[in-house]
């Protein structure tokens, strides 16, 4: 390949680059993008769809779908609400904390950094529009502020014009009502299959529409999405990979075309798959478009066969937009400003090449950036805001668009639906407590049996038990729902942000499908051990028995939940719990005596369920002993004064406050997710 266009721009004095040396016609000569032939405006000021079947040829890649050298299946379709979408002089900047060395270097601390740098466009009904450029260049920023997901925390700024329609500026509320945003990863449930899961979205986003309705609508776009083979497959994950990439991502996509929006953003949909299935994803996404709906995607680095199927094409650099036009002409545009295309080369990696740039920028990535910008503002930024200004259509009614959530309890019933799908298909977690549960209660006997009477050895043996019983507990449901729920992290945060359903709903129902593990296993833990380690043997002190430690079962699992709700990882997540756990178990006062406890750190011995738990089973073991003179009253050994029923109550609210505490978390946390 002739690499002379790319080590003269990287190497020769920039400026050189401005003489028209090819010889070529003036660009006005050159069709650019929307030149408002009828070929290209696929949409007219009615809604109604042209009929454009050329770039559908070839979809035998698709069940059900038209077939090389046939014409697509697709015919003219009318839009209801067909949406233009304008952005002016949009501008992203934000705050960026600097290492020791360079806060050193530089006199500060922080240093603002302009992410977008003043772009304006246009996405029109009827077409795609890709948004391409290295890494650093800004596309998946300026995909979030048309989506309205920018990132709105302290130290950043957003300024700029947003419309829909020329008449509508651009929220959250009006990007919910007309359009579907799909991320770069596919965060899917991984144990639905495609079927269950659009059968779940339409469940949760179309309430107005009847059931019947609902799953007919699901079959036809499981045909269109062509998932039809694989509708009942189990969507898997990481570990259990049952779909391919392009199905996964057909899914997540299918999960936004439920609602029919008329406006659709993805992240680069195509990241990790094959050409082949890129390609896949590429026709399905020009189908959309010619149902007149906006397509705006970015995408990192297309084959030659996806890329001729673009419509238009925002090129980045640097933060700048430095082509914006027909994917078809940028070659032409290139050339015309002294960067030609060699003759055999995919426009897109050459192009890709030429507007890559390193940072830290040295002196001629700043000349790069410099030149590609003086160009595209002398060349076509003129052209483009008029282009932007054509096209009238009608204002949308967004209340009648608004899509009709589901009720609170309809959502509460498909996530307890969807959560003992998973109990079912995945028991692990749920036989992995039992059996520790009788292993560790058949190891307990073997090193505890039979410690009745009143000696001090042996009651502080059978003490030792109730501590040990205590802390097993707790470490059973506490790192069980630590881990659940970081794995389901992103499954929640994605869902909430596209107003699926509420915190209430999905933190019921997760708190209702644990009940099972936390009424069995604290029961297969007593009845294993309690009559051989030397307890009490009376109904009411077996019943008390089984409830504290229901209770501090029902306690660490909330404690497990809001531990997990406070970070965004696993790891670290993992890592912290036994730092706050640790105190919890030194001021259980087993160690210590809880009277002795120095007045300044003694409160931490309030907040432990250990606490309180430890403290009810002596006073329900010793609590009604009878002791001889020279015998040692534990309960008075250990300093514990509280009471039984004292302590159950604690524990009791200790795990509605933790449980509390959990819903406060992730309504914080669902709020800040962009």
């Amino acid at each position: 390949m002739n690499r002379k266009g790319q080590q003269d721009f990287d190497n020769a004095d920039i400026e050189s680059f401005g003489e028209n040396k090819y010889n070529e016609k003036p660009l006005s000569n050159i069709k650019l993008a929307n030149d408002n032939t009828k070929q290209n405006t696929p949409v007219n000021k009615s809604g109604k769809v042209h009929n454009r079947n050329s770039l559908l040829d070839g979809n035998n890649d698709l069940p059900g779908l038209a077939i090389k050298g046939q014409k697509a299946s697709s015919s003219t379709n009318t839009i209801v609400n067909p949406v233009k979408l304008t952005f002016e002089d949009v501008r992203f900047e934000v705050t960026i904390k600097l290492s020791k060395n360079e806060a050193r270097e530089k006199g500060t601390n922080f240093i603002k950094q302009e992410i977008i740098k003043g772009v304006s466009g246009y996405a029109m009904p009827g077409e795609t529009l890709y948004i391409m450029g290295s890494s650093g260049a800004g596309k998946t920023s300026l995909l979030n502020i048309l989506s309205d997901r920018a990132s709105n925390k302290a130290g950043t700024k957003l300024s700029g014009k947003l419309m829909i329609n020329d008449k509508n500026p651009l929220t959250q509320d009006v990007f919910g009502s007309i359009a579907g945003y799909v991320m770069q990863d596919d965060i899917l449930f991984s144990y639905y299959s495609p079927r269950q899961a659009l059968r779940f979205a339409a469940r949760l986003k179309l309430n107005n529409v009847p059931e019947e309705e609902q799953n007919s609508k699901v079959e036809s776009l499981l045909q269109e999405l062509g998932l039809r083979q694989c509708a009942d497959t189990p969507i898997g994950d990481q570990q259990r990979k049952t779909l391919s990439g392009g199905e996964r991502k057909r899914v997540a996509i299918g999960v936004e075309l439920i609602t029919d929006p008329s406006m659709i953003l993805l992240d680069e949909p195509t990241s990790g798959l094959d050409s082949f299935k890129a390609l896949q994803i590429v026709r399905l996404l020009n189908r959309q478009a010619r149902k007149g709906k906006t397509v705006i995607s970015t995408i990192h680095q297309p084959g030659s066969d996806s890329f001729a199927l673009f419509d238009r094409l925002i090129y980045m650099c640097d933060g700048h937009i430095v082509y914006q036009g027909k994917a078809s002409d940028v070659a032409s545009y290139f050339k015309q400003i002294n960067i030609p295309c060699p003759k055999f080369a995919n426009p897109a990696d050459f192009i890709m090449r030429i507007t890559t740039v390193n940072y830290p920028k040295q002196p001629n990535d700043e000349k790069k950036v410099a030149y590609l910008k003086s160009q595209y503002d002398l060349k076509l930024q003129k052209q483009i805001k008029e282009e932007s200004y054509q096209g009238s259509y009608k204002e949308i009614d967004f209340a009648e668009r608004k899509l009709s959530q589901a009720s609170a309890m309809i959502q509460f019933k498909e996530l307890l639906k969807r959560s003992g799908s998973q109990q079912l298909q995945d028991p692990q977690a749920f036989t992995i407590k039992i059996v520790y549960s009788i292993f560790i209660g058949l190891l307990s006997l073997a090193l505890f049996w039979d410690l009745s009477g009143n000696n001090f050895v042996t009651q502080f043996g059978l003490a030792g038990y109730l501590f040990f019983g205590c802390i097993s507990t707790l470490f059973t449901h506490m790192q069980g729902n630590l881990l659940a729920f970081q794995i389901e992290r992103p499954i929640f945060l994605r869902e909430k942000a596209n107003k699926m359903y509420g915190v209430l709903p999905y933190y019921l129902a997760k708190s209702i499908i644990e009940i099972p593990v936390l009424v069995i296993q604290p029961m297969v833990w007593t009845i294993v051990v309690y009559f051989g380690v030397g307890l009490s043997i009376t109904a009411s002190q077996f019943f008390y028995y089984y409830l504290i430690l229901f209770l501090l079962s029902l306690s660490s699992s909330s404690f497990g939940m809001f531990v997990s709700s406070l970070f965004n990882q696993q790891e670290t997540a993992l890592a912290i719990a036994p730092v706050i756990l640790m105190p919890m178990i030194m001021f259980s006062g087993f160690f210590s005596n809880a009277s002795t406890f120095q007045s300044w750190i003694s409160w931490i011995q309030y907040i432990s369920p250990i606490r309180y738990a430890l403290e009810a089973f002596v006073w329900n073991e010793f609590g009604e002993r009878k002791y001889a003179s020279n015998e040692v009253d534990l309960v008075k050994f250990l300093g514990y004064k509280i009471g039984l029923a004292t302590c159950l109550w604690i524990i009791a609210a200790l795990a509605i406050f933790f449980r509390v505490l959990t819903g406060i978390c992730l309504k914080i946390l669902a709020g800040k997710f962009q």
